[in-house]
């Protein structure tokens, strides 16, 4: 019994450092200013985006002023014309949470 309780325990607090640092890295990350969408596109088309992130949700860019965050329509073709454009794109891959709790219980269980 004093082992159940003691993995038991343990498992616990894997889980909860796991959430907790999921917590921090995705929310505690800098995201730039907030602009609209058809402002990102005005500077794409003067050529004043030099780099952009692009994730499921959001376009993160930095141009010589800083860095901007603007809504991601998810548009086939839009990749291809930052490219066009001489941007440097990343495009980051989906870390949601299910994801990473889904690994922590086949690393602890399996």
């Amino acid at each position: 019994m004093k082992i159940n309780l003691k993995k038991l325990l343990i498992v616990g607090l894997v889980i909860l450092l796991a959430c907790a640092a999921v917590y921090f890295l995705y929310f505690s990350e800098q995201k730039g200013t907030k602009e609209a969408y058809p402002v990102f596109i005005s500077k794409l088309e003067q050529n004043q985006i030099q780099s952009a992130t692009l994730s499921k949700d959001a376009i993160t860019y930095t141009t010589s002023d800083g860095t901007f965050t603007t809504d991601n329509p998810n548009s086939n073709t839009l990749k291809e014309r930052l490219l066009e454009h001489g941007v440097s794109v990343k495009v980051d891959k989906d870390t949601s949470l299910s994801k990473i709790l889904d690994l922590a219980f086949n690393i602890i269980f399996f």
